[in-house]
This record gives C-alpha cells, structure tokens and sequence, in this order.
C-alpha cells in the first residue's frame, strides 16, 4: 500500500465514522465510485473499528496501516504467562491494533487488562512512542473518572518474537457508544449524573495541563458501581496534548475523531482545554436526542428535540461556539449550569454558614486549608529574554537582589533593583559568575554568594558603595571581600551580623555536609550540629534563635532516606527533629529546591517550592516556634499553572519567586579531541532524561526517564534509532549501565523498601545485587562485573554477574570514593576522592582484569584546588574526559594519558564551556546528571533553563475568603 493509498482510505474511513452505523456501508459505496479495492479497504477498516470494542478505544486511523481482526491466530494462551508476571486468563477481544486479554498480575494479584500491540504496529518507533505518550499521560492522572493505564511493557517469546503490550485498568461494562446504540438516547437526570463524572474526569487531566484530544462516545466507559448505578470512564489519552510541555505547539490537523473535534482542531490550530468542551457538547446531545449536532460549516446546529430544556439547550450551544474563547471558562462550569440542586444548596450554605461560624470560632481553620492562588498582585519583574534566578528580598521588602544574564555576554551577575519608584536594577561587579542560591541581608546594604574562584567560597559584595549608580544605569557597583573559603547557600541573620553556611559536596549522595555560623565581619566560625553525619541548608527562624536545616543524625540507609528537617538552637542546648519531610512524603509532595524559602509568622510556618502531581507550586507548613515540630497538611499557595520555585518572603509579606521553564535533554559531543564539534541533541521530546549511559561499542544509549521518585529506563538503538522501554520491576530506576550486545542491563532501583542494585537480562526478571549500595558507574572485564558505591564515607566495589558475589575495590579512610570508570584498553581505572570539604579530585590506579586488585599509587588526574567530577576514560584509554569547575563554569575538560608511563601527559584541554547558565550542567540536580563516553564522543545531560523574577504579596484569607469559598 502507497502512502496516497493510505492516506485516501483514511478520509474515506474518517468521513464514515460520521454518519450513523446503519448507513455507513451505503455512504462508503457512494464515496468510492465503482472503486471496488478502495471499498473493501474501508469496509475491512470498519469492521475492526467496531470490533475493538469498549478495550481497542485508539481510533484505528490514528496508525499507520490497519490490521483486519479476523483471520489471525490469538498471540496468546490462556494459562500463559508473559514478562515473568501476567498470567493469561482470557481472550476478550481484538482489533485494528491488536487484542485484549484479562489478565492475572501475580505481583499485585489483581485482575487487569492487557492490550497487544500488533508486531508489525509495533515495530514503528512513531507508534511505540504513542503509546509511551499515552502511558504517561494518562498514568498522572488518579481519579475515579479516568482508566488507570499502569505501564508499557515488552516480553519476548520462546521463538525470540518481541510483544509490547499495555497494562491497565480493567473495565468490565459497555462504551457509552455501545449504551447509546442498544439502549437509544439517556434520560435527562440520567444524563446529568453521567455527564458529571464525565466532566470531574476531564476537569482531573485539565489540572495537569493535559488535553484528551479525542474525547467521544467510543471513549467513555459505563461500568456497573453499585445496584442501579453506572459509572463513567474516560479513557484512551493516545492523542493528548500536555498544554505545558507542547509550548503553544498547533495540534496536528485531522487528529481525533472528526464528528467530535472542534473547529480549531479541525483547522489544525492551537488547540486548548476548550476542544474537549466541544466534544463533551457533542456527546451531550448524542446522549440525550440520539443524534449528534449537525454541521453548517464551522457551526453545529442542534436536533429540534423536546427533551432539551432551555438550560440544556444553553449549555450545549455555548459548549459548541465556534470560537473557543466563546465557550465556558472552565469545563467544571458545565455542572454548575445545568445542576439547579447544587446551586441552590450554595446559596443557602453561604447564608447559613455567615451565622453560624462566626459564632462556632471555626473561621479561622477553615480559612487555613483553604488551598488556591494566594499571591496578590503578581508582577513580572525582569524580562522575558533574560535568565533571572534566585530572588532575595530585604526585611522591609523595598530591595531585591538576583542572579541575571541581562547584561549580556552569556555571563551572569549579581543585581539588586528598588522595587519602589523607578530607580534601574544596578549589577554588582564580580569577577566570577556567582553560583545560586544568593542572599541580600536584612537592611540590603550587602550581598552573599558563593562564587568558584581560587577554591570556591562565600563573598559579601557591597550594594551602597555608589549612591549614584542607582541613577546610572550603566554603573557597576564594586567592593566585594571574601568571608569564608569554601562555604556554600549563605544566609544572613535576622540582625545582619551572621552567615549561616555548609560546606561539603553538593552531590546528594555524599554525606558531607556541615554546617556553620560565622560573623559578618569575619573571624572563626562555628559549626552546628556537630554530631549530624550530615547537615545542609540552613535558614534562620525570624527571631535568629534557632536554625532549620536538612540534616541526617544516624546514617544506616541511602542519604536520601535519612534526611529531615531538624531545628536546633545556636548553643545546642535544643535539637529537634521536626518531622516535617516525613509529613511531606505521606502528602506525596517532593521539594523542588532543597532549600527553605523561610521560616516567618508568629507561630511558624516553612515556604517552600514542592512537586505534587508533577505540578511545581509555592506551598506552606505549619512548623511551630514552640515545640519545632511539623504539622499538616501543607497548603498549596499557588495553583501550579507554571513551575512557580525559589521563594523569598519580606517581612511586610512582600514574596518573591521565580517562575521557571526548563528542559532535561541527553546530548552527545562527537569527536570530543580538539577539534570537537558543537554538541548535538539525542533525545527532544517532554521527558526528562537522566543518568545516560554510552555503550562501549557506542550502539546502545541507556537513560532514565521520568520525574523524581517514577523514572523508568529506556534504550535506544543508535544504529535504527529504535526505542525500548525497559520491563519496570521498581517505581524509581536510575543510573543504567549497558553492555555492547545491548541485552545486559545494571540498574539502581530507589523504589520502596526494595532499594538496590538489579542486573536483569532483557526480557527475564531482574535479580537483586545488592542492598545497601547504589550509582553503579560501569563494567569490568567486559559485562562480568560492575563498578559501584557502597556506605557512608562510600567506598567502591564490584559486583560479579555470573556469582553474585561483591567484592572490595577502594576504601580511604575519611574519604568518600566513588565514579569508577576502568578501560580494557589500559588497565586502568579512574575514581574520584571526596573528602569533608566537598572538593573531588580525579585519580587514576592500575587494576589489571588478571588480578581484580588496585596495584601501585594513585595517581592524581587533576589538581586538588580545582573541583572535578565524572572521569571517562576515551575508547583507546589515552584520555580522560571530565566536568570541572577550573575555569569557575561547570565545563567539559580533557587529559590526555601515557598509560606506558601511568602519568598524564600536557595540559588539561578544554573542550565544552557552559559559561551561559541558560544550558548547563550546574542546572541539574548534580546526582542526575550523566556523562559517558564511547571512543571520543561524549553523552552527557546539562539542564536547560529560562526564568523570570515575580513579585508579590502573600495573601492572607479573610472573612470574605471564607464565606464565599467560591470566588
């Protein structure tokens, strides 16, 4: 079949699915004319369509190509039992895509059901990746309306055949289309019940930003819910759109199902949450009259039908406006017309409850869990073509200091602006780009932040040196001194005299951290919390008597695990553990920056930037001054339109933040000797990729995809450019290590309590390595062993495949080890040593595969005043190639090695600058952030980042907030 062939059968089978199932057949014969082979085609095609049924909802012309139902042999057996946990129980039913069996998760012990995707289907990466996107799509959004999709997965068969198939809810009733064909047109409050938890189904996705696209009759599901009840479920999100992550993208013209598609879908225009408005338009009058509206054009007429009343009529016509901005602000806002019940029980609750909780004193509480949009007044502070991080505000709230590249020429600077009057924001001159987060002190006479150079450490710079610069908008302010070596997140006291810091590395899975309090003006500092394993992230409580800080007391598990907020006084005399990630974690919130936005109020609460439901927002917690102990729930502040971060809150309630747009990409740089060419972008779509990992042979690229705590791993194929999803078997898997047949996979799995390292050979269950160990880096004497850490400072060792068995690589005493990386070629394997004050160094040691053991000295790769991390060595094991901060920038470096002689040879060379904070390594969370090699090319994950500044008030609610909780 051509592709003019194909694409005339599709607009023929697509005009068919308009008109009623009666008259297809005829209506397929009238368009073909005498075309006999065209009509067979179609009529096959339609055959398939309705055979799919309530399970195949994919509209069968979304593919490329179609499979007739009849005529093929079932791919699977009852009693069956693929991917080593889904046992077969029965057919069910078969289409265009593929067939449906229910299924027995041995794991879950639940009954589900289990989608095939036809082989040849499958073997299109444009497919696979449809239904990667309808996996994600629909498996963020939890609601009783939507079908719960759980995963993607593979399983190949005994005579080496690859099935992919999809897991999900199972349904057991009838399509709405099925209802409406067998049963005719719904009872009106019949109707309204339906179209309700249709409408909370949608309205769900809509919260995450997510279009379905291709909402319709065939795409609800009614499933028995109790005696004489039916419950709605929407399903197939193949062809959503995520409005966020698509960036304003036009929908494809033709996507979807014509008759339910609105006009700007139709067009092929941008397409918004008022397309699924149209489509619910549709589907209400196919409910209720039997029919669906007609067309005029780019209008539908409504069927003349004494069952619409006036308020159904009203609705459905403002469901159907040509223009989406014509059409109801909110689909929620459906309900709340045609629901006479419920507004009339509003009105009174309003009336009754202004009486009643004045009196009962509850007003107050309820105003405090009242979540929504509580920042007043928003307003954009810096422009939208400059990268602006990190706000900082003075206690009074009149000065605000930030990190910006406004000035141009990719460096970014220190600024503070007046946010009374008009005076221009003012760049503090520095000599080295500053390194996030900053902070201004109360009175905003001085700046701190941490900058790279000579070391790395903390500096205050002077904001009032130059009263004029306030007036000239291209004057400098200088006058900077440094306060301390090696500090990092400073912040000043409540009365300005102190910074409080830590020091350690910046790799979460490093316990290193330790912090301090030094004065203003100099001098020793002290340390808190000296008996923590780690401390970090310090923030000062309003009165400056306590500190709030990330710490772990009594490390027995992965850092990660261990960490709390605790609270301890400047004496020490009260140490408190707060419980307040714990809280978070059971609310299903994580942080978005690991440090506190401010600890304020009179009786205490935390400002924070969290994750929940993969929406990034400002919230609240309540952390009492009084007995330094967390109580919930958090509140959300802001609705989580955008990835809303970095908040800094003034006395006054004035808040600052940061609205923020990023990207996480795998990118590889060919030919990284010098000359190496610019780099070039491996994977595009909304994912996040971490962790990359190259193959040795450079064939298979492996990397975790997803948000923190739910990242799966996927491979790809550089050679056909094909992409597998790896059979999940844990929430959270990261860091994979791949061998050059592209079929042996190492992995950390984070998920739960069954946290370790799994080595798996694709297509069998994967078997556990280790428990308490992680960041496996890569292999030894082939795939026979692989490197990875191991406890707390971390030591490096080996785990064998074929036994099981670990062994001892590298321990330092007082030092953590870890970025083992050993080449064939030379016999040699880098490492990096860390010790307490955060600062890696690159080292090389011979470790023959004959004797398994670290022979002869360490041999230092880099200079121990520089940072430098991730050592690989090049196919031919004659350089290393690294991340290092000798330049003050996170960049790319080189060096070459005469593993004749065992010792570098020149001078470091530098091979990629991220010198521009709008791409680089820096921007990622340092334990995500991959880089490998093959040969001389290198694979590596830098962040991509734009943010603008916002202003504020934090709003407090009020009377009138809780009497009309409906504003």
């Amino acid at each position: 079949m051509t592709s003019e062939q194909w694409q005339q059968i599709k607009s023929t089978f697509e005009a068919a699915l308009s008109q009623p199932a009666e008259k297809r057949n005829q209506y397929v014969h009238s368009l073909c004319q005498g075309n006999s082979e065209l009509e067979a085609e179609v009529t096959a095609l339609l055959v398939a369509h309705d055979s799919a049924g309530a399970f195949l909802q994919a509209p069968a012309a979304a593919v490329i190509g179609y499979f007739p139902a009849d005529g093929f042999p079932r791919t699977l057996k009852a009693g069956e039992v693929i991917a080593g946990r889904f046992e077969i129980l029965r057919f069910l039913n078969s289409g265009g895509m593929g067939e449906v069996y229910e299924a027995l998760d041995r794991e879950l012990r639940e009954h589900i059901a289990l989608k095939t995707i036809r082989p040849e289907i499958a073997s299109s990466p444009a497919v696979l990746e449809r239904f990667k996107r309808e996996v994600k799509q629909a498996r963020g959004i939890s609601h009783p309306n939507v079908c719960r999709v759980y995963d993607l997965f593979n399983h190949v068969t005994t005579s080496g055949q690859t099935i992919w198939f999809l897991t999900m809810e199972l349904l057991r009733g009838q399509s709405l289309a099925e209802w409406l064909r067998g049963q005719g047109p719904i009872k009106p409050k019949e109707a309204l019940e339906l179209v309700r938890q249709m409408v909370a189904g949608l309205a769900a996705a809509h919260r995450l930003e997510i279009v379905h696209r291709d909402f319709k009759t065939g795409n609800v599901m009614l499933v028995d819910d109790g005696p004489g009840k039916l419950r709605a479920v929407v399903t197939d999100f193949g062809l959503a759109l995520n409005i966020r992550e698509a960036g304003g993208v036009p929908a494809t013209a033709g996507s979807g199902t014509p008759d339910y598609m609105a006009p700007e879908q139709l067009r092929g225009e941008q397409v918004g949450f008022a397309a699924d408005q149209f489509a619910l338009g549709v589907i209400m009058c196919e409910m209720l009259t039997g029919h669906r509206p007609k067309r005029a054009g780019d209008y539908r007429v409504l069927p003349r039908d004494q069952r619409l009343s006036h308020r159904w009529v009203a609705v459905l016509r403002r469901c159907l406006q040509d223009r989406p901005q014509d059409r109801f602000a909110n689909i929620a806002d459906v309900i709340s017309i045609l629901d006479t019940q419920k507004r009339v029980k509003a009105r009174w609750w309003i009336s009754a409850a202004a009486v009643s909780l004045l009196t009962a004193g509850f007003l107050a509480s309820m105003a405090i869990e009242k979540s929504g949009d509580l920042i007043q007044g928003p307003k954009q502070i810096t422009g939208d073509t400059d990268l602006s991080t990190d706000p900082s505000l003075s206690r009074d709230g009149k000065m605000l200091a930030y990190i910006s590249d406004r000035a141009g020429g990719g460096r970014s600077d220190v600024w503070v602006q007046h946010l009374l009057g008009t005076d221009p924001p003012v760049r503090v001159g520095t000599e080295a780009t500053p390194d996030k987060p900053i902070n201004i002190s109360p009175d905003g006479s001085l700046v701190a932040f941490r900058s790279d150079r000579e070391g790395g450490g903390i500096y205050l710079a002077n904001t009032m040196t130059q009263e004029l610069a306030w007036n000239d908008p291209k004057m400098v302010i200088q006058g900077e001194r440094l306060l301390v070596s090696g500090g990092r997140d400073p912040k000043f006291s409540p009365d300005g005299k102190s910074v409080l810091y830590w020091t350690g590395d910046r790799d979460e899975s490093v316990a290193s951290g330790q912090l301090y309090v030094i004065p203003v003006t100099g001098g020793s500092p002290v340390r808190l919390a000296a008996n923590f394993k780690d401390a970090r992230y310090g923030i000062w409580s309003p009165d400056g008597k306590y500190v709030l800080f990330t710490g772990c007391i009594d490390l027995t598990h992965r850092l990660a695990n261990c960490w709390e907020w605790w609270a301890t006084s400047l004496d020490g005399s009260r140490v408190a553990d707060t419980g307040a990630l714990k809280l978070l974690r059971n609310q299903k919130i994580a942080l978005q920056d690991d440090a506190v936005g401010a600890w304020h109020g009179e009786t205490g609460t935390v400002l924070f930037s969290g994750i929940s439901d993969d929406k990034t927002s400002l919230w609240e917690l309540d952390l009492s001054f009084r007995d330094l102990h967390a109580a919930g729930p958090a509140k959300q502040l802001t609705l989580g339109n955008t990835r809303d971060v970095t908040p800094s809150l003034a006395a006054n309630g004035t808040l600052a933040y940061g609205h923020l747009v990023g990207a996480l990409h795998i990118w590889r740089i060919e030919h990284a000797s010098p000359p190496s060419s610019a780099p070039i972008r491996i994977t595009d779509d909304a994912g996040i990729d971490g962790f990359p990992y190259i193959s040795h042979n450079g064939h298979w690229l492996a990397y975790s995809r997803g948000s923190r705590d739910s990242r799966h791993i996927e491979i790809r194929n550089l050679q056909s450019g094909s992409v597998s999803l790896v059979q999940q078997s844990n929430p959270d898997e990261i860091s994979p290590v791949i061998d050059d047949s592209g079929k042996t996979l190492v992995f950390e799995g984070r998920g739960g309590q069954d946290a370790g390292i799994f080595a798996v050979v694709l297509g069998s269950p994967p078997r556990k390595l280790c428990s308490r160990c992680n960041n496996p880096t890569g292999w030894f004497d082939g795939a026979r062993a692989v490197f990875y850490r191991e406890g707390i400072p971390s030591s490096i060792k080996m785990a064998d495949l074929n036994t099981g068995k670990s062994t001892a690589v590298l321990e330092a005493n007082g030092m953590s080890l870890g970025n083992a990386n050993w080449s064939a070629e030379n016999q040699y394997l880098l490492f990096t040593a860390s010790a307490a004050s955060g600062k890696n160094q690159i080292f090389a040691a011979h470790f023959s595969s004959s004797t398994s053991k670290i022979a002869g000295k360490w041999i230092p790769i880099t200079d121990e005043m520089e940072w430098s991390d991730r050592p690989r060595w090049s196919g031919d094991g004659k350089t290393v190639f690294y991340i290092s901060n000798r330049d003050h920038f996170h960049c790319v470096w080189g060096q070459r090695f005469n593993p004749e002689l065992g010792k570098p040879e020149g001078a470091p060379f530098h091979i990629k600058g991220y010198h521009d904070l709008r791409i680089s390594p820096v921007l990622v969370v340092w334990q995500t952030f991959g880089f490998s090699v093959a040969g001389d090319s290198i694979y590596l994950n830098p962040g991509e980042e734009n943010q603008t500044i916002w202003v504020g008030n934090l709003k407090r609610p009020t009377r009138l907030d809780f009497l009309n909780p409906f504003r």
